[in-house]
């Protein structure tokens, strides 16, 4: 059993400065491992290896009926080495489906673009304690679980939700990521009750507790504006600390693009939150009682296997046309707008991040509908990628072949573009403007259209460290 750690926070280059001002007060960081894996940066990863708090690392998706490929694997388990994870952290869900097949030929594997829930059956909460053994024999790391957000009605053929994550992390002996938040949603969702949850699941395998914030919209439990810790969640947590008695760190979930307006004090304030109730730890002593709940199972495999459902479920939130009585089922769903609405945030906000001068001129001269019109087309042109950098090239790719009627437009998008290779490669480029870059990117920056920049020949050299100034040649 992995030793306790303390509290901590959820880590971003946002966070950076606060960090190293707050070491006292800062026992562990989660690492996502996704935006290092995507880029090699060894004097980066040297840096936050040296950082003298422990580390967690969040990994890939687990539990879904296929395996990441091997090569992630390894780069994955060169990642944990490098930091001396003391766990990896699996969400339970799947982001990978196929399209079904046309013609004899095999459909195209895609990359769904949001976490979505597991079949959970029994057969399904089999396959996902299978993933997560071979995952976690790879990484050669202690391994623990966690749920994900489910915005779908409960079903009449599944198990549920507790007692899907009992089964799988008891069959393949690891631990739990307890996210409070995610509980907070499922059950405004309609899903299980939190109380009903907390008493079906073994809380002897809870290790690492996770607290955020959350607002509600149209019914559902949303996290998309993260600040302080919800209220709704301490009050939760306060009477669990002390019935979890592994338990190893008490962790606060911020999104980078909140952290200024927390401010130092503002995310003080949430880690003496947590320090409060880290203290209560483990109090009620012994191992919680727990209701052990078991449906009646025959009925659980008769509806379509968990690669089915992947499929199904995938399709039908990127937008493909997906038929069977599933689909059917799937599509009466109120929840699956709810997935669809979060996926076009999604993708929006990496081309807006990525591509923000690009997007800005385009808003400002063209208008909000027809960008979104842009957008939209491109969605129904091309499943999304699991990378923002890369989702964000590869939409100003597709922007490049329609020759929009916008000044500047082609020297903003091959200048954004040509920053988004070199943040992914590392590499030098040389980008070429027929106006004065400085007037323009300085205009855009400020959210204004350039005015009348001096026509000419220039040419910007980005640094093969992205984070370093660009040159301009005249």
């Amino acid at each position: 059993m992995t030793q306790e750690i303390g509290v901590g926070l959820t880590y971003h280059s946002a966070l950076s400065d606060f960090v190293a001002s707050n070491l006292e007060g800062i026992d562990v960081l989660e690492i996502d491992s996704s935006p290092w894996l995507e880029r090699s940066d060894e004097e980066a990863l040297s840096r936050l290896a040296r950082i003298p708090c422990a580390k967690i690392v969040r990994g890939f998706p687990v539990g879904a009926s296929r395996l990441p490929h091997p090569a992630s694997l390894r780069r994955l388990r060169d990642f944990v080495s490098a930091l001396d994870a003391r766990w990896v952290t699996g969400e339970l869900g799947f982001h990978r489906a196929q399209a079904p097949e046309a013609n004899g030929a095999k459909g195209d594997d895609f990359d769904t673009g949001l976490l979505l829930p597991l079949r959970q059956t029994v057969g399904g909460a089999r396959i996902g304690a299978h993933s997560a053994r071979s995952i976690g024999g790879e990484l050669k790391a202690p391994f623990a679980l966690r749920g994900v957000k489910n915005y779908l009605n409960p079903r009449r053929d599944e198990i549920s939700d507790a007692e899907f994550l009992g089964e799988v992390v008891e069959d393949a002996d690891c631990g739990i990521v307890l996210d409070l938040g995610s509980l907070w949603i499922n059950a405004a969702n309609g899903r299980e009750p939190v109380a009903d949850f907390l008493d079906e699941i073994p809380l002897e395998r809870v290790w690492d507790l996770r607290l955020g914030s959350g607002n509600q919209r149209n019914g559902y439990g949303f996290d998309a504006r993260p600040g302080a810790i919800l209220e709704a969640l301490v009050e939760i947590a306060a009477p669990l600390v002390p019935r979890l008695p592994n338990l190893r760190a008490i962790v606060f979930e911020i999104h980078p693009d909140w952290a200024p307006r927390l401010g130092a004090s503002g995310l003080s304030e949430q880690l003496r939150i947590l320090r409060s109730l880290w203290v209560e730890r483990g109090k009620a002593g012994g191992t919680p009682a727990r209701k052990r709940q078991r449906s009646s199972r025959w009925r659980h495999e008769r509806c379509g296997t968990p690669r089915e459902w992947e499929d199904a479920l995938g399709g039908l939130v990127v937008g493909r046309s997906v038929r069977g009585p599933l689909a059917e089922e799937l599509l009466r769903d109120p929840g699956l707008a709810v997935a669809r609405q979060l996926l076009s945030e999604s993708r929006a906000s990496m081309v807006a991040k990525h591509l923000v001068l690009t997007s800005r001129l385009v808003f400002t001269t063209a208008g909000p509908a027809f960008f979104r019109s842009l957008l939209e087309a491109y969605w129904r042109r091309e499943p999304p990628l699991p990378s923002a950098p890369l989702e964000a090239l590869r939409f100003g790719r597709h922007l490049a072949t329609l020759a929009l009627d916008i000044p500047y437009f082609t020297e903003v998008l091959e200048y954004e573009s040509a920053v988004i290779a070199s943040h992914l490669d590392g590499e030098k480029r040389f980008v070429s403007f027929r106006h004065d870059p400085d007037v323009v990117l300085r205009a855009l920056a400020k959210g204004r259209v350039p005015g009348a920049p001096s026509p000419g020949t220039f040419e910007v050299e980005l640094p093969a460290q992205p984070d370093a100034p660009m040159e301009l040649h005249r």
